[in-house]
């Protein structure tokens, strides 16, 4: 029987190894906080750098990062993408910028697959500067999955307190005519003739995906503990010896692709949008150029570049349209090749001339890079196995060309 006062054996140790927990508590916590800024700062989760948006469906949140990883037959590098507080990839805006350019587009823009330095924006801003012999900034208003109605619209928001001099609006014209039609934004009246409110709302499968991104933990090492326990399915779904069986089959689907589409979205009048940050190539414009859907993406592409010049002429900014090739179309020896014996209506040049015609037809300048890319060996200038990006070298001559092109014309002056 324990007489009153006396202290068990378990309290006993309990408080002598009391001082030895606390500071073992401690090491941890400090452990964890040092892991977590260290994981925060170089190792950032890929997922959280997009939020749902009214307007645009879509788009970049400010002040968030995100690490890219390049697939090992591409050489597996590593980029650091960062988001500034306006929402914008890269650095702060300049309080004095000198003279702005703000460049619109997708993926090829934001560039995630590239150091800031070797991205588009950032290539013209250089050739600018270096030509004009006076500061330049050139704003990064590209976004993953983009099309030229996002485009419009954010431009729409921006361009008062933005002020630039010139606002570049980039085409992929790989899959920018299927883009206008997926996002649902806009659509043709009965006629035809006038873009109309598409009434397109993301669908609720698709807003609870970003939402259960935005709700998860912001702690990166359970993050961490989450990629390992499921990394043996994801490798399974990257595993590179099953991408030549992929791109065999790219084609064909992107047939069927366009076609259901076209079917859901014009025929049937769906407004759910399903998918914002992938796109597939234009098969149809491209290799049945002669069908209904393929004759209306035509028309709805330009429809939405008119409705750029005529919101970039209001505000008093030059508008410059410059279509990208996709690397289908402009390389010699790409992943995919279409055969013509298969599809006889095929021309390589097809999908950047009918971007490029649609924007002079609604009186925009513009510049077609399919030529210049072609004569300088456009394979060298994109990534394969299964990225259809641009690399460095294509950014830089790409920037390049509209620079000299944007000096030539006189579009930039100072105030």
């Amino acid at each position: 029987m324990r007489r009153a006062g006396e202290t068990g054996p378990l309290r006993v140790l309990f408080r002598r190894a009391l001082p030895n927990l606390v500071l073992l508590g401690v090491s941890l916590g400090v452990a964890a906080g040092a892991g977590e800024w260290f994981l925060r700062r170089y190792f950032p989760e890929g997922g959280l750098i997009y939020r749902l948006h009214p307007r645009y469906h879509h788009t970049l949140a400010p002040g968030t990062r995100k690490l890219f990883r390049h697939a090992p037959a591409n050489g597996g590098g590593r980029v650091l993408v960062t988001v500034n507080s306006r929402g914008f990839r890269g650095e702060e805006l300049r309080s004095d910028p000198g003279l702005r350019v703000v460049v619109y587009g997708d993926s090829f823009i934001e560039a995630e697959f590239a150091p800031l330095p070797e991205t588009f924006a950032k290539r013209l801003e250089a050739r600018l500067e270096a030509l004009l012999e006076t500061p330049v900034e050139v704003v990064n208003a590209g976004v993953n999955g983009y099309g030229p109605d996002q485009s419009l619209r954010r431009f729409e928001d921006e361009v008062a307190w933005l002020k630039p001099q010139l606002a570049i609006f980039v085409v992929y014209a790989g899959n920018d005519f299927g883009d206008v039609l997926r996002n649902r934004l806009y659509r043709l009246d009965e006629a035809g003739s006038r873009l109309v409110d598409g009434g397109g709302v993301v669908s609720v499968a698709l807003r609870r995906e970003f939402e259960e991104v935005e709700g998860r933990t912001p702690i990166h090492l359970f993050r961490g503990v989450q990629r390992l326990l499921r990394g043996r399915r994801h490798a399974a779904e990257v595993r590179e010896e099953l991408l030549p069986l992929k791109l065999a089959k790219y084609l064909p689907r992107s047939i069927q692709l366009c076609r259901k589409e076209y079917q859901e979205i014009v025929v049937q009048g769906r407004s759910p949008v399903t998918e914002l940050l992938r796109d597939h190539y234009d098969a149809d414009v491209s290799l049945k150029p002669g069908s209904p859907p393929a004759r209306y993406k035509r028309a709805l592409l330009e429809a939405v570049l008119g409705r750029i010049g005529g919101m970039a002429s209001a505000a008093g900014v030059r508008a410059l349209v410059v279509v990208i090739p996709s690397p289908i179309d402009v390389c010699d020896a790409y992943d995919v090749k279409v055969d013509p014996a298969v599809f006889p209506d095929y021309e390589p040049e097809r999908l950047s001339r009918e971007a490029a015609t649609a924007a002079q037809r609604q009186g925009l300048p513009f510049v077609d890079l399919f030529v210049p890319f072609h004569a300088a060996g456009a394979d060298r200038l994109y990534y394969h196995h299964g990225n259809d990006h641009w690399n460095a070298a294509g950014q830089d001559l790409a920037a390049s060309v509209v620079a000299e092109r944007v000096v030539a014309e006189g579009w930039l002056r100072s105030r």
